[in-house]
């Protein structure tokens, strides 16, 4: 049965070619991949007892190496999130600008990973009905400025993307 792939070419062939060979002829470190199959552990796995303390460490590294690519990957992902985010709000902001009569709809632009209060107004009626109060309560969602509170309903339709009625 061939061997699974290693990373370096020539310990592959003398994995391919050690049946029967020695420890003299194979050398230490294909030897010891011969005889315990580190090339099927992989990363992440213990290395069997009495490992060679290059095996250790090379074990250490790949797994140190590992975490790092892991970590970068996760922020990849948080930037992907955080863009797909931006693009969904910046599409309910188009939405928004275009509403003029009372029962046009109005998409509630959010936080990442902060729910959005209940009540949100779904027409652009019920956002020109919005008291002070009740302006208020999605001016703090939005981490907006409440004062004056004369112009709350004025500053949340602005954030919204709604044109100035």
């Amino acid at each position: 049965m061939p061997h699974p792939p290693v990373a370096n070419a020539h310990a592959t062939d003398a994995l391919d070619n050690a049946h029967g060979a020695t420890t003299a002829e194979l050398g230490e470190p294909e030897a010891f991949a011969e005889g315990e199959s580190l090339a099927i552990g992989g990363a992440g796995t213990a290395l069997p007892a009495g490992a060679p303390a290059w095996a250790v460490q090379m074990n250490l590294n790949l797994n140190k190496r590992l975490d790092k690519l892991n970590k970068q990957l996760d922020n990849i992902d948080n930037k992907i999130v955080n863009i797909d985010n931006h693009l969904t709000n910046v599409q309910a902001k188009q939405t928004n600008a275009v509403a003029k009569e009372l029962d046009d709809p109005i998409l509630a632009v959010t936080v990442h990973g902060v729910p959005l209060p209940p009540a949100f107004p779904t027409t652009y009626g019920q956002v020109l009905a919005l008291n002070p109060a009740q302006s208020l309560v999605f001016l703090n969602y939005y981490n907006l400025p409440a004062n004056p509170q004369a112009t709350r309903n004025i500053r949340l339709r602005k954030f919204l993307g709604i044109k100035p009625v």
